[in-house]
């Protein structure tokens, strides 16, 4: 998400309170990723020095897990970037 408005419409779409992370965004200690498929997510990536290190979510609409196809795919990307230290 790019904007607060982003993260506002982000909520708006997946009906949680993804918006609350703004400060944390807004700070560079947080980014927040949103997938269509195979399943709609919103994933919440932590961030220290510009290092990645690590998630605190992955959640789907009115923050119901992610189907394992879905968490598999971002859990992939997640170790990716872990491995790459850098966003």
């Amino acid at each position: 998400m790019l904007t607060p408005a982003d993260l506002a419409d982000e909520g708006d779409l997946m009906r949680h309170c993804v918006a609350s992370y703004t400060r944390r965004i807004q700070e560079g200690e947080y980014f927040v990723y949103h997938m269509d498929h195979p399943q709609p997510l919103t994933i919440g990536v932590k961030v220290r020095n510009g290092a990645v290190t690590g998630h605190d979510q992955i959640k789907g609409i009115r923050n119901h897990r992610a189907e394992k196809e879905a968490n598999d795919i971002v859990m992939s990307w997640i170790k990716n970037l872990l491995n790459a230290r850098e966003l």
